[in-house]
């Protein structure tokens, strides 16, 4: 009964991403390098990119929250000494 259950469910999820891969939502010409503006949301300046991260730094899963955490610091910090994204 749990092998069906996960065939199942195993089957249902890639027919989803295979059906959502077939989507025609996503076709826009605005980055197609016709001078068109880059499209961008809060937290993107012209000087900066501010990224967050939602984690526990506390209670059971308090290790694995700081590791996450300094992990994506280091990350950030060797992005930006090696010049950042598109130059921020």
């Amino acid at each position: 009964m749990r092998m069906r259950l996960l065939a199942t469910t195993s089957i249902a999820s890639v027919l989803t991403v295979l059906v959502a891969g077939c989507s025609t939502k996503g076709e826009d010409d605005s980055g197609s390098g016709d001078g068109g503006s880059l499209k961008t949301d809060v937290g993107v300046t012209d000087d900066a990119i501010k990224l967050g991260v939602l984690t526990d730094t506390s209670g059971p899963f308090k290790s694995a929250g700081l590791s996450a955490l300094y992990g994506h610091q280091i990350w950030a910090e060797e992005v930006n000494e090696a010049g950042g994204i598109c130059d921020r």
